[in-house]
């Protein structure tokens, strides 16, 4: 037994640790459109003392669009009184939105219960008055005169002479002793809290026009109703513009949170038929909010949801959007290259092929070393022809234009969902195969399978059908020798076999090499990246001793592939060597080889055929 004086001794030892998740939690980035407004329950707002309007909405900077309900306990015993709105200008004590003077389109006004604006008799059209007045007719001077005037229909009087008329009296049918016609200072309009002006008496425009308000006495007979008491509250229900920060990504567990801050996935528009009955066909869909339910339906566990604003996409738009999922963490990207309606042909070819390349270029700068958020696209270009690379705007040019394994091109160009109606019945919808691709997409980042699990033969749900591959084909179906072309190209064919729909084979539009030309192989390769910087993090800003890290961080890669061998994320390590930089002292090199996990895409079976065995 060797000796051992007395002392302390020390022992370097490094805690391996790996992420235990197979494949980890993976979160799928939808860029479109959605809906432009959110809503507010039953804001409590003041009614200020001595005011008809009231103090500002709290989520109306951007305006309000519209009123759901407005209502208060102020009834007998508390009950709820619920107010009435009222058109901009009537009057009965309704409400409506300040379209201008103070708190402009900010806050509720009230309208008085009378007329703020009495109005006076009107002449009747095709009835005679007469009128006195100073002007000037030719060759005579200016003289005093007294006309009859035959009131028009339109109520706008045309006195005969020239120059500045002045010291109009018009008087009644009766005569100079009837009665005598007020002027009404204006001829009609709103005032700032938008009460209506119309008042049918008088102006005399510069061009000798006699003008008269065009209302006739009593149109103003509206019914009183009861408003809140000043300095009481009530409570409002609207909808509002979404301003800036509405529109930065988030993410998103749950689809009923979803449909809150976009919207439904369709909005509908009723149709009367020849026996009265009403039914409903779409007017226009919410995009990012369908795309989410068929990713959710599909496996996925998180969704990023970045809405472009405005009510059209084009390749500029997704740039704000792009440039916000910069800081986040997301490792699939699905760019909806749609527009909000029901056609399927609202953005063309073109601008889809270049709304990809950016969300390609934005993956490609993502995924390089120095920024380390590897990230991949799902997309689709549509209705479009098969074509070949010569052919501008065919699923053949377009795989020749992304030759990049961090894209994944899906065919055929549309799908058909089901979307409920208001009346809770589900209607078929043919809707374009970006929304396929959400799907595809889903399956990506399922918790329940790692990246490294091929998505070739994985069937997607909540598909009735593939629909309309391209306006010029005959038929809405491929056939085999297509897919096989397609398929050669790198176009990964959405297929159907039965009732199932699947994915046919995983393939990226770069096809050079299995290692880079299944989606599988470069998500698994993206994540043993991510693995290895997770678990050789802990070294830095330690002291740089050769001696000792060196082993360490060799050791600590050795237990990390050996854990991704463990959890069939790669098929086997190869040699890994870790060794002091010559050029910098303050960095520490290393290689590593291993095999990947390959998917099985094919299986020879050789039979010989003997006369006896």
């Amino acid at each position: 037994m060797s000796y051992t004086p007395p002392g302390v001794t020390t022992t370097v030892k490094v805690a391996n640790s790996i992420v235990q998740l197979p494949g980890g939690t993976r979160i799928l980035s939808i860029i479109g459109l959605g809906q432009n407004t959110l809503s507010t329950a039953g804001e409590s707002v003041l009614q200020p003392t001595g005011s008809h309007t009231s103090l500002p909405l709290i989520n109306s900077a951007n305006g309000v669009v519209s009123i759901q309900s407005i209502y208060d306990f102020s009834g007998p015993g508390g009950a709820q009184v619920v107010y009435s709105p009222a058109g901009k200008g009537q009057y009965g004590e309704g409400y409506f939105i300040t379209p201008t003077g103070l708190n402009s389109g900010t806050s509720i006004a009230w309208a008085p219960s009378a007329n703020p604006y009495p109005s006076s008799t009107t002449p009747t059209a095709a009835s005679q008055y007469y009128v006195t007045y100073s002007g000037t007719f030719a060759g005579t001077g200016t003289q005093v005169y007294t006309v009859t005037v035959t009131q028009p229909s339109n109520y706008d009087a045309i006195l005969p002479g020239t120059g500045t008329l002045t010291g109009l009296v018009i008087v009644g049918v009766s005569g100079l002793s009837g009665q005598v016609y007020t002027a009404s200072g204006t001829h009609s309009g709103f005032d700032a809290y938008g009460y209506g002006i119309v008042d049918s008496g008088y102006v005399l425009s510069a061009s000798g026009t006699l003008q008269w308000g065009a209302v006739p006495t009593g149109s103003y007979g509206y019914a009183y109703a009861t408003t809140p008491l000043t300095g009481n509250s009530f409570f409002a229900s609207y909808t509002y513009n979404k301003s800036g920060s509405n529109y930065a990504p988030q993410n998103f567990v749950d689809q009923n949170i979803v449909v809150q801050n976009y919207g439904p996935e369709a909005n509908w528009i009723p149709v009367t038929g020849n026996n009265g009955q009403v039914s409903y066909k779409v007017g226009s869909l919410n995009p990012v909010t369908l795309a989410s339910r068929l990713a959710f339906a599909n496996g996925c566990s998180i969704v990023n949801i970045a809405q472009i604003s405005g009510n059209g996409q084009t390749a500029g738009s997704f740039l704000n959007a792009l440039n916000d999922l910069q800081g986040q963490t997301v490792d699939i990207i699905v760019p909806l290259t749609v527009g909000s309606g029901s056609s399927l042909n609202e953005v063309s070819t073109t601008n889809k092929i270049q709304t990809i390349q950016a969300v390609q270029a934005h993956c490609d700068t993502m995924s390089l070393p120095g920024n380390a958020m590897e990230r991949v696209e799902i997309a689709s270009i549509g209705q479009a022809d098969i074509g070949n690379a010569a052919t501008a705007n065919s699923y053949l040019y377009a795989v020749e234009t992304f030759d990049d394994e961090r894209v994944m091109l899906v065919a055929p160009g549309a799908c058909v969902v089901q979307i409920q109606d208001p009346t809770g019945n589900f209607q078929n919808v043919t809707v374009d195969s970006a929304f396929l691709a959400c799907g595809v997409a889903g399956l990506s980042c399922n918790p329940l399978s790692d990246v490294a699990t091929p998505l070739t033969r994985q069937q997607l749900v909540n598909y009735v059908g593939l629909n309309a591959v391209s306006p010029s084909h005959p038929s809405n179906f491929y056939l085999t020798i297509e897919k096989n072309i397609l398929g050669g190209a790198g176009v990964c064919v959405i297929d159907t076999l039965g009732a199932q729909i699947y994915v046919r084979q995983q393939l990226t539009t770069n096809q050079a090499n299995p290692a880079v030309g299944e989606f599988s192989v470069v998500t698994s390769t993206d994540y043993v990246s991510q693995a290895v910087r997770y678990t050789c993090n802990q070294f830095i800003g330690k002291k740089l001793i050769p001696a000792l890290v060196v082993p360490a961080i060799k050791s600590t890669i050795v237990a990390t592939m050996s854990a991704l061998v463990q959890d069939q994320l790669i098929s086997a390590p190869g040699a890994i060597t870790v060794t002091p930089s010559p050029d910098d002292a303050t960095t520490i090199l290393a290689t590593v080889q291993y095999v990947p996990v390959f998917p099985l895409n094919h299986i020879q079976v050789t039979f010989t055929i003997s006369t006896q065995l």
